[in-house]
């Protein structure tokens, strides 16, 4: 089981990725060492509220994004969470599916 610290690191981790960040571009955005990034995103280190707040800015995030799950979902686990939804709301279902082919055909960043 991880620990929160390495969960924390984890959603760092994909929330840099996801902004097409290195390492080093992150340290030096938010004005810490890159062998710290490096730390936080393996869980090794315990960031102080300060440094998350200027991790946070430059990944252009709110700190509560840090302790949301980030994982990417593959198309089947999107489709099944999707299934999901629809069978709990019915009613929604022709405004879910509209969400969802509008997502679905967006541009990847």
């Amino acid at each position: 089981m991880a620990t929160p610290y390495r969960l924390l690191g984890e959603n760092i981790r994909t929330l840099r990725k996801r902004e097409g960040l290195s390492q080093e571009k992150l340290a030096e955005k938010s004005k810490l060492t890159p062998n710290f990034i490096s730390m936080i995103e393996r869980g090794a280190a315990h960031p102080s509220i300060d440094s998350m707040i200027e991790i946070s800015a430059a990944l252009n995030v709110d700190l509560a994004d840090f302790f949301l799950e980030q994982k990417e979902k593959s198309p089947a686990e999107a489709s099944r969470e999707l299934k999901r939804l629809v069978d709990k709301a019915p009613a929604e279902a022709p405004l879910l599916l509209a969400l969802y082919r509008t997502i679905r055909n967006l541009p990847i960043a």
